[in-house]
């Protein structure tokens, strides 16, 4: 726990360092057992970048939590469920059907949700309605915060990530055995989470481009999750 210390970079808020640096310095222990990690995951199309995502990540997470969307993210028109079916007739290899949970959703969350009321033609035009992709994956991704709170244990972690963004399994073992609640909360209970830095990759895991993004996948506490939905329900724009 402690070589995992020193990989942690302080918030750059001033008024946050201190609470930090309580949280890491009361973080030494290991968690017995073990905390349960599970992987939060908003589905389109992408099913051979999912196959890896989970392959990588099978071994170290509690279950893959996907919500996959039943319509084209830019147009909103319908397409198959390509993860769904696969799962329902068992195409799909072992490592995704052993740990998978999947939510759809579809052109009902579009309409009710995802349409604003936008003029055309000035003052004298018309009102229309127009779908907003973005609004759709926050929905989305809302709804997998929603199957994390049914499933996770009070001391459980959620990492949230795009498809193509696979956490380092070692890294996720590191956070599931650090960080005990028994001497105090860790950094991610009390500063809200983790952002994990990604390396970029190109026409394959044999090509490192040495391109380093900072804010990769997210890792939230459960205990966290749940009192800020305790003091403020979570909103699909306040999770995303």
């Amino acid at each position: 726990c402690s070589k995992e210390e020193e990989q942690l970079t302080p918030p750059k808020l001033r008024s946050k360092r201190a609470r930090f640096a309580d949280a890491v310095h009361n973080s030494t222990a290991e968690v017995q057992p073990a905390r349960s990690v599970w992987d939060l995951i908003v589905f389109g199309f992408e099913l051979e970048m999912l196959k890896l995502h989970m392959r990588v990540l099978h071994p170290v997470v509690a279950g893959f939590l996907v919500t996959e969307a039943s319509i084209r993210f830019q147009t909103a028109k319908s397409k198959p469920t390509l993860l769904s079916d696969g799962l329902s007739a068992g195409t799909l290899p072992p490592y995704m059907r052993e740990k998978t949970a999947v939510r759809v959703l579809g052109s009902d969350v579009a309409e009710s949700r995802c349409k604003g009321r936008v003029l055309i033609g000035g003052s004298q035009g018309g009102v229309r309605k127009r779908y907003s992709g973005r609004c759709f994956q926050q929905q989305q991704r809302l709804a997998t915060l929603e199957m994390f709170l049914e499933r996770a244990g009070p001391d459980d972690l959620a990492v949230v990530s795009d498809v193509d963004e696979i956490a380092r399994p070692e890294v996720l073992s590191s956070l599931a055995s650090c960080h005990p609640y028994s001497q105090g909360a860790g950094p991610m209970e009390e500063g809200g989470g983790l952002l994990l830095s990604a390396r970029q990759f190109k026409f394959g895991v044999h090509c490192d481009t040495g391109y380093v993004w900072y804010e990769g996948p997210k890792v939230y506490a459960a205990r966290f999750l749940r009192r800020e939905q305790r003091q403020r329900p979570w909103t699909a724009q306040g999770f995303d």
